[in-house]
């Protein structure tokens, strides 16, 4: 709007009345000498005239024109800034900006058609992304609109993209030392990122496992003249097909000859509370006479000084494996050692019903490699 300064006189003095009549916008009031004129809105340029008449008591009349320039309302210089890239459920700044020719005040507004904004009446908000099982792309549109209601508005992409799938870690635990004909368990462990469900496979260039398919087997190492070293892989793999392997080695030392030779004899199985036979043995290059003792890390022996005593397991509410170490010591004083391993389980429930060996299938559970396999049969 502006004020148009129209002025009249009259060498007589008599008195005057004023009409205003313009080819566009309007006016205040168009029968006073300075009205106001409201410009129409344009796109371009306009050149607009007004035409004050004025005419006195007598009739006469006298007229003067004005021309009014009208030039378009400048708006706001917007942009929503780069497009962005981001993992699913994860953030990133929006970087948006806007100026005005006029330097008017602006307010912004933010409309995006997914995530969410941090504010959305700023320039740079934060956008949180949604949770994605492929790559989305999703628009954020920034407006400025000035004091004058002239709005402008510019668009941003954000590409969200799935979270990458972590790799299970696998860890086969320390190196090992023993002896020719010994046993030591495997100490592997294995985690994961996602928490994936994972299955388990060690492979060793010698010796045995009781159980290729657990964290922590037994490995029982073969007899050796000489030093040697084997290696024990452990492979991890979860429910997504991927796998990690870890590595490690175990140095299996031959028994002194001039010591006794022992074993104490194969891993055992029992349930709690009940009893197994250990079948260590010993022999002596030297053929010495030996005495024997036993040393359990659980349950008792009917005799710690035979070869063959009886273990009686202890009460268990889960797998527990106890181990048994065999020392023959012959009249020189020399002494060898060995150990074995016994699983205790926990007594299965006793309900009605019969079992018979049988083929195992995919709903049955087996036990440990060399031991039989039953399928338990309950009636209806």
């Amino acid at each position: 709007s502006t004020i148009l300064e129209g002025t009249a006189i009259h060498p007589d003095h008599l008195l005057m009345t004023y009409a205003w009549n313009c080819n566009g916008g309007t006016l205040s009031n168009s029968k006073i000498l300075q009205p106001i004129f409201t410009a129409p809105i344009v796109s371009s340029v306009k050149n607009y005239t007004c035409t004050l008449t004025v005419t006195d008591s007598k009739g006469k009349t006298d007229s003067s024109t004005a021309q009014i320039t009208v030039s378009p309302t400048a708006i706001p210089v917007v942009s929503a800034g780069p497009s962005k890239s981001v993992e699913s459920s994860k953030s990133v700044k929006l970087e948006g900006s806007a100026t005005h020719p006029d330097h008017l005040l602006m307010t912004y507004v933010w409309d995006c058609n997914g995530g969410t904004l941090s504010n959305s009446t700023i320039l740079q908000p934060t956008f949180n992304a949604p949770s994605v099982l492929s790559s989305v792309t999703y628009s954020c549109t920034l407006t400025a609109t000035d004091t004058n209601n002239g709005t402008a508005s510019s668009i941003t992409y954000i590409t969200v993209n799935p979270a990458p799938t972590a790799n299970p870690i696998a860890n086969a635990g320390p190196d090992k030392n023993i002896k020719s004909s010994q046993s030591t368990i495997l100490e592997g462990t294995a985690t994961h990122p996602d928490s994936l469900l994972m299955t388990y496979v060690w492979n060793c260039n010698g010796g045995t496992l009781s159980n290729s398919k657990i964290l922590q087997p037994i490995f029982t190492a073969p007899i050796v003249s000489s030093v040697k070293n084997y290696t024990c892989t452990l492979t991890v793999t979860d429910s997504k097909g991927k796998t990690d392997s870890s590595e490690m080695r175990i140095t299996i030392s031959p028994i002194s000859i001039v010591s006794p030779v022992v074993n104490a004899g194969p891993s055992k199985s029992v349930e709690s509370s009940k009893s197994v036979r250990l079948e260590g043995n010993a022999n002596h290059p030297d053929n010495l006479g030996m005495t024997y003792y036993w040393k359990c890390n659980g349950g008792s022996l009917t005799s710690s000084n035979v070869l063959w005593p009886i273990f009686n397991a202890p009460s268990v509410n889960l797998i527990t494996v106890y181990s048994c170490t065999l020392t023959a010591t012959d009249t020189k004083g020399r002494s060898s050692s060995s150990t074995t391993y016994i699983t205790v389980s926990p007594i299965r429930a006793s309900l009605p019903g019969f079992y018979s060996p049988s083929v195992v299938n995919n709903n049955s559970s087996s036990s440990s490699a060399g031991s039989t396999t039953y399928v338990y049969v309950y009636p209806n």
